[in-house]
Formats: structure tokens, C-alpha cells, sequence
């Protein structure tokens, strides 16, 4: 549950939109034009949190290249020498082409089925080795 608050600015009458995520940090989002536009938003923004599908927008501008990056460190420690390497190799060669400068919160499953479909077919950019 979160508030929704208007302020002023030139042009005119804007909402805010503010609620505590699961760390008990306030976050907030404003520039919307209407309280309908908050209102919605802050619906989504509930329903996302109680079905486990939210992400903070701030983690959301982080890029699949920034995240790889630690998730592969944390995968070296957890696999053999021979798995890691070819999770590395399909990590450089497939996706770090296609996603690495790409922020998370821009990925919808419709970007990734057509990655999918581009892969099978031998379409899809590659960096090869």
C-alpha cells in the first residue's frame, strides 16, 4: 500500500506516487499527468509486490552485463572447471551480445522469444570466439 500526493510545477499539476519497499525503504516515483495514471500505477505496483513479479526501478536500470558479471563470479565457486567454462563461453559468445548493454527493466518476454526463435534459427548476433 503506498500514497499518492500532487504538487506543482509550470506546467501545471503532477502526482506523486510513493510506497516502502521490502527493506522498509521509501521509494517513490512522480511526473504523472493524472491521478488516474498514479492510481493505476500504484495498483500495478501493489499487485507486482504480492505476486513476487516487482522490481525496483532502481535495480531496474542496472544492465544484464553489470548483473552477468557477478552472476558469473558467484557460479566460478559453484561449478566444476569443465561446466564453468562452457557457461562462460555461451555467457560471451550468446548473450553478453545481445544483452549486455540492455537495462533489466527494459526486457520483456517478448525480446527473449524472439531472441529464442533467432538463436534456433542461426540469426542471432554473436561474438564468435
Amino acid at each position: 500500500m503506498g500514497s499518492i500526493t500532487a504538487y506543482e510545477i509550470e506546467a501545471g499539476r503532477r502526482y506523486r506516487v510513493r510506497w516502502r519497499d521490502d527493506q522498509q525503504k521509501q521509494v517513490e516515483r512522480k511526473g504523472f499527468r493524472t491521478k488516474k495514471e498514479a492510481e493505476l500505477y500504484l495498483a500495478h505496483t501493489d499487485v507486482s509486490r504480492s505476486n513476487g513479479s516487482y522490481t525496483d526501478p532502481g535495480e531496474a536500470r542496472i544492465t544484464v552485463g553489470v548483473l552477468g558479471v557477478e552472476w558469473l563470479r558467484n557460479k566460478k565457486h559453484a561449478l566444476k572447471a569443465s561446466s564453468f567454462s562452457s557457461l562462460n563461453t555461451s555467457w560471451r559468445v550468446y548473450v553478453l551480445p545481445r544483452w549486455g548493454d540492455v537495462r533489466i527493466g527494459d526486457i520483456r518476454p517478448s525480446h527473449v522469444e524472439q531472441w529464442i526463435r533467432e538463436l534456433s534459427e542461426g540469426t542471432a548476433t554473436t561474438k564468435r570466439t
